[in-house]
């Protein structure tokens, strides 16, 4: 079973504290990596010595790769953690508004479309502007998977306030810790292999949604070699990631590509004239923002 996952990858990077930096760059790297495991243990250790203001975006992180592990016992671990996590945050925090379109994603995994609808649309009524791109692509999954006769207006109204001329000035302008800096990066693409992979909505995402553009870098010269920073089973976490880093004015987009018998949408930079240069940019850009990646050659 995949699951979404959406959390805040630029704003993770800048929580670490010279006590637990390496810590937390650990557990970022288990996670991309996939070992939910170790990431979620590196997560819960390191998340509550965290300033209380961040304390439930880390927390995010370890619930996410808790529910991943492929052990059902650990995705009700997740479940009843992230419930706990929403009665404790602060309605003040952006990070509220990602609790719940998290659990709106839990339940619309555990085929609950009532209880989706419900914490979705508590997600949106919390959510910055720069939030409502994803809240909206999973309201389309929802739809498509759901009875509710109010759902269908409930997506046209969150598609109605994320195109409007003030959502979308200020979606890209915003300083808020949480969503400001985007989303998750990191491939938050496997939920337990505890059951098959549902052939519903709750994979496949619309791709119609779009994000206000955030300012970019100028693209890289055209060649053979791409940086890649995330492999997900779930476009819009490749999209989440993407706009992540187009907000730090990295050049980045999103390619889709066929591995053994699933789709995977691969977070690439611009490309490259060789090797040589594309390390060299991940050296000089990518690793000041304490990212990941790995060099890739075109097919």
């Amino acid at each position: 079973m995949r699951l979404f996952a959406k959390v805040l990858f630029a704003s993770l990077t800048t929580l670490a504290i010279s006590a637990s930096a390496a810590t937390l760059e650990d557990a970022q790297k288990a996670y991309v990596s996939g070992n939910w495991k170790g990431a979620a243990e590196a997560f819960e250790a390191v998340c509550p010595t965290l300033d209380l203001s961040k304390r439930s975006e880390c927390a995010l992180w370890g619930v996410l790769a808790r529910s991943q592990t492929g052990n059902s016992k650990d995705f009700s671990a997740a479940k009843k953690r992230l419930d706990s996590l929403i009665f404790a945050t602060p309605d003040s925090l952006p990070v509220v508004s990602d609790l719940y379109m998290t659990r709106a994603q839990f339940e619309l995994y555990l085929k609950r479309p009532d209880l989706s609808y419900k914490s979705l649309k508590a997600s949106f009524a919390k959510a910055r502007p720069n939030q409502l791109a994803v809240i909206y692509q999973v309201c389309q999954s929802l739809y498509k998977v759901s009875t509710i006769d109010s759902v269908h207006s409930f997506c046209a109204e969150i598609e109605r306030t994320k195109t409007s001329p003030i959502a979308s000035s200020t979606s890209t302008a915003s300083s808020s810790s949480a969503q400001a800096d985007s989303v998750i990066a990191s491939s938050s693409s496997a939920l337990s292999s505890a059951a098959e992979p549902i052939s519903s909505a709750s994979e496949v995402l619309s791709s119609a949604a779009e994000v206000a553009p955030a300012p970019v870098a100028e693209a890289a010269p055209a060649g053979d070699w791409s940086l890649q920073l995330g492999a997900f089973s779930i476009q819009a976490n490749a999209e989440m990631l993407a706009n992540s880093l187009k907000a730090k004015k990295i050049d980045a987009r999103v390619i889709e590509a066929k591995h053994d018998d699933r789709t995977l949408y691969l977070v690439q930079t611009g490309a490259f004239a060789n090797r040589d240069e594309a390390m060299k940019y991940g050296e000089e850009v990518l690793s000041k923002h304490h990212l990941e990646y790995t060099p890739v050659k075109k097919l």
